[in-house]
């Protein structure tokens, strides 16, 4: 009788949050009534000519061509583009909740119920709600990135060829979602190098192990061109290079949207190379000619403040921030305090394997971090890009604070004794929960989420 209390409990809750996430989305949709705004229009453009084409069309190099593709199932030439804009609304707020269920599966499977809950309760309710109705690739993305980050970390906890294999299809498949996962599949390359490192310290390296090491490390790349080939191909027969994106191979160099506008764009690279004298073409070099170690350093920060105004709302009043700023905040400390206090164990020492998992995760937020700060010349506002870390960072909060020493920690209140970690995230969905109200009552019909 109990089990069967508990479970329509846990029904009632669910349609509940069901519930506030559909009046959430339903409310931004009405705000988000120009299909011009944004990239939206771009999007729906690349997916009629995917349908148009029998999905041989992949998209101009700016954006990539798997949401299209999504979208491009459910078109038909009889819709308007006014009926095609809020059809593909429609799909993406369905696309989002099947994405939240799935986050949820996996976050219950690994953390206990109250974390999995908070986790979850941020993700669908301040984050994927508001912006579920948009015809934009974002939250596809969002979830398959944060799911290759889950398995890039299961992969280096417990190595094994199928996890190798499916590590580069989800590298693979985040490409094709947005030109922006090569970097995490080199740093979970490299984060071998740092375990070969530890073993050689710890004088724990085996002949034996230089072929798990091989195959664990150049499995996943391989798989990943090997499933992102027919692009590659593509782009170097159209574009004259495998790895082109007018994103990463020219606009990241440019001081600004206007001078990209001016520049490359100006001079056709969605159609092929840009007409213009090589000298005029960025790169890197180009850059580090013309730009000191002052101007970088500058738009880095620059850049930081950029997404750090985007996130919290700076120029809002305090009840009006999106939650992404208090939450993460609150989480940062927490971070920090169970890091802290798990150094500060007798006797801790790192396993190789930890030391691993260790490397990839700092690098990984790091160099992404660094990279959308440096963007934001060209992108102008920050939250939607930096929102890609989220599902990274709470899935590394969830493995710090479910260490053995965290959950010990015991506090005593009115003679009764209690888990520190269950109180503090007690507080934390309390606090979450007055921001979840805060988006359903004004939120929701206040923001504008497309940025």
């Amino acid at each position: 009788m109990r089990r069967l209390a508990c479970a329509a409990l846990a029904v009632a809750i669910v349609l509940v949050c069901l519930a506030a996430y559909l009046h959430i989305a339903l409310t931004q949709s009405v705000k988000n009534h120009n299909m011009r705004y944004t990239d939206q229009s771009a999007y729906m453009d690349a997916a009629i000519k995917a349908y148009e084409t029998r999905f041989a069309y992949t998209g101009d190099r700016n954006r990539m061509p798997l949401y299209p593709f999504l979208q491009a199932l459910f078109y038909s030439p009889d819709l308007s583009p006014e009926a095609f804009f809020q059809q593909g609304k429609r799909l993406n707020i369905v696309l989002s909740i099947v994405c939240i269920a799935v986050l949820g599966y996996v976050f219950f499977s690994r953390f206990s119920k109250l974390y999995a809950a908070y986790a979850l309760l941020l993700l669908a309710l301040i984050v994927f709600a508001i912006k579920s109705p948009f015809f934009q690739t974002e939250l596809l993305f969002y979830t398959l990135f944060g799911f290759t980050f889950i398995l890039s970390i299961n992969t280096i906890k417990a190595p094994s060829r199928t996890k190798s294999l499916a590590l580069g299809a989800m590298f693979a498949l985040c490409q094709y979602t947005k030109a922006s996962a090569m970097p995490a599949l080199f740093i979970f390359a490299f984060s071998y190098g740092a375990l070969v490192l530890a073993k050689i310290r710890n004088r724990d390296f085996q002949a034996a192990d230089a072929k798990a090491l091989i195959f664990s490390t150049i499995a996943p790349i391989l798989a990943f061109l090997l499933l992102l080939a027919p692009y590659l191909l593509e782009s170097k027969a159209k574009y004259g290079s495998y790895f082109y994106n007018v994103n990463t191979t020219f606009y990241i160099w440019y001081d600004s949207w206007e001078e990209a506008k001016a520049g490359t764009l100006g001079a056709g690279d969605h159609l092929g190379w840009p007409d213009l004298p090589d000298e005029e073409i960025p790169s890197l070099q180009k850059y580090l000619d013309e730009h000191t170690a002052q101007d970088m350093l500058n738009r880095f920060r620059d850049g930081a403040a950029t997404i750090f105004k985007s996130a919290c709302q700076i120029d809002a009043p305090f009840l009006y921030a999106y939650g992404y700023c208090g939450q993460v905040g609150l989480g940062l400390l927490v971070l920090a305090g169970s890091l802290a206090l798990i150094a500060s164990g007798k006797g801790l020492r790192l396993s190789d394997k930890n030391m691993q998992v260790a490397v990839f995760a700092a690098a990984f937020c790091a160099v992404y971090f660094i990279s959308y700060a440096w963007y934001m010349p060209i992108i102008i506002r920050g939250a939607r890009t930096v929102l890609s870390l989220l599902i990274p960072f709470l899935w590394i909060t969830g493995l710090v604070t479910h260490h053995p020493r965290i959950q010990s920690l015991r506090v005593n209140i009115r003679g009764r004794d209690i888990g520190l970690f269950k109180l503090v995230y007690a507080l934390m969905t309390l606090t979450l929960c007055a921001e979840i109200y805060q988006m359903i009552t004004v939120g929701a019909s206040t923001y504008w989420a497309g940025p």
